[in-house]
């Protein structure tokens, strides 16, 4: 039978069984009972209430007081340690950085600071010094000057005297931490670059065309280089490289999960993240928005469409999934704990031995709650573990503070202009880009 005539009988089928549903008089026939919606926001398949209480004992390592943050999720493996920082905070100062956030660009980079200096990069590639107090000690752009700037991206890495700085227009750039001034620049040729993870020498970078690089940390050769699946589905900035002991473990657009060992680049394993949650995900995008967290021989890793798992990092065997999405960083607390904010703007505890769910709190999720009105939707950068409590900064101009035990509130600060980046916390203060292209500190 042709594929026209299996249409055809497939219609005449549909058309008969409707005509059967009907009664006589030409009116439906009402069936007795409640009408329930089809589908609600709460009854699908893997989507957690935005509430769940639920409280459990915790081991949170004490608190140290911290000079350096290097990179994205302040060091190498991407595991924040608890941060030392007072109780009761209050804006200390705003400093101009240069461009904030558009309808066409976003601040992507989370600031890094070392040596008694912070270190920024806004939505137009100029990338900023300054001092403890907000003063600019020097300003440098990273931004081609022959093409118009028509492209967000990028992040910031620091090792020693150098800072390198991965940029949205496919370069890596590496400058002299005392005076801005470029040691050297690598054209990667690719879109989205990443921010970068220096470690032994060797600065790791991966691009938003599913291309990785290990580049010589001190003349900006590139060692090494292989190519993943591509994807024609990526967020800005992407999600940065972890390196661990022996191996690097590099994201992909695509959902995949590539771990290298660090000097040859040759292959471990390679893992997926793909796939939905059932029922309902804020997107199908399955880029890895999440960077890898490598932490008690465990690598984790999430998308933005309804996964986080919980990999071997030895082998890449999948220990878990959780039917979670996630829009930010993985954040583990002692042996037992996870933090992170899901894809519907939830701030979740899990379970570090199954991935379970221990507690969850909806965050602001739109910027106006009217359901008619609903569109922009509120970002919520985080979580850190600072002071005893986790902290979100969030793009509605409040930094709201949380109990590690079971979620509750332990008070909010405003933020003026709202967040654009994840906060850090450096010598008991915390710092955060906001949307309007500032650096704000917090004691």
């Amino acid at each position: 039978m042709t594929n026209h005539l299996i249409k055809t009988a497939t219609a005449l089928v549909l058309g008969l069984s409707l005509a059967a549903c009907s009664s006589g008089s030409g009116q439906d026939e009402v069936l007795p009972g409640d009408r329930e919606p089809i589908r609600s926001d709460e009854g699908f398949a893997g989507v957690i209430p935005s509430e769940v209480i639920g409280s459990a004992a915790i081991s949170i390592p004490r608190a140290r007081a911290f000079s350096n943050w290097t990179h994205r999720g302040s060091d190498i493996d991407h595991v924040q340690d608890h941060a030392a920082l007072a109780g009761e905070l209050s804006l200390a100062w705003t400093s101009e950085i240069g461009s904030g956030n558009d309808r066409r660009h976003r601040v992507t980079a989370e600031p890094v600071a070392s040596r008694g200096q912070i270190y920024t990069l806004d939505s137009a590639g100029l990338v900023s010094a300054l001092t403890p107090d907000g003063a600019i000690v020097w300003q440098a752009s990273v931004a081609p000057s022959f093409e118009p700037f028509d492209a967000s991206g990028g992040g910031l890495a620091i090792d020693g005297e150098t800072l390198y700085v991965s940029s949205a227009f496919g370069t890596l750039h590496a400058l002299e931490t005392e005076t801005g001034g470029q040691r050297w620049k690598q054209t990667l040729d690719a879109s989205g670059v990443a921010a970068p993870t220096v470690a032994g020498g060797i600065v790791y970078v991966g691009g938003g065309d599913s291309r990785a690089w290990a580049i010589n940390a001190s003349t900006g050769r590139i060692n090494w280089t292989f190519a993943g699946v591509p994807s024609d589905q990526s967020f800005a900035g992407g999600a940065s490289p972890a390196i661990g002991r022996s191996l690097a473990i590099f994201p992909f657009a695509n959902g995949d999960v590539q771990a290298v060992f660090r000097r040859g680049g040759f292959g471990r394993w390679n893992a997926s993240v793909s796939g939905t949650r059932e029922g309902f995900a804020v997107t199908r995008i399955s880029d890895i928005v999440a960077d890898p967290v490598i932490d008690n021989g465990r690598v984790y890793v999430g998308n933005f469409s309804g996964r986080i798992t919980a990999l071997n990092g030895t082998t890449g065997t999948r220990i878990w999934t959780a039917q979670q999405g996630t829009n930010a960083s993985i954040l583990p607390v002692g042996r037992n704990d996870l933090f992170t904010i899901t894809d519907q703007n939830q701030l979740i505890r899990l379970s570090a031995k199954d991935g379970s769910t221990i507690w969850s709190l909806q965050l602001p999720h739109y910027v106006d709650e009217a359901e008619k009105r609903r569109g922009e939707v509120v970002v919520n950068y985080g979580p850190v573990l600072a002071g005893g409590r986790l902290i979100v900064a969030s793009s509605d101009g409040v930094l709201r503070q949380f109990s590690a035990t079971d979620g509750s509130n332990l008070g909010n600060v405003d933020l003026p202009a709202g967040a654009a980046s994840s906060p850090i916390v450096v010598d008991e203060v915390l710092y955060v880009v906001t949307a309007k292209g500032q650096l704000a500190a917090f004691r």
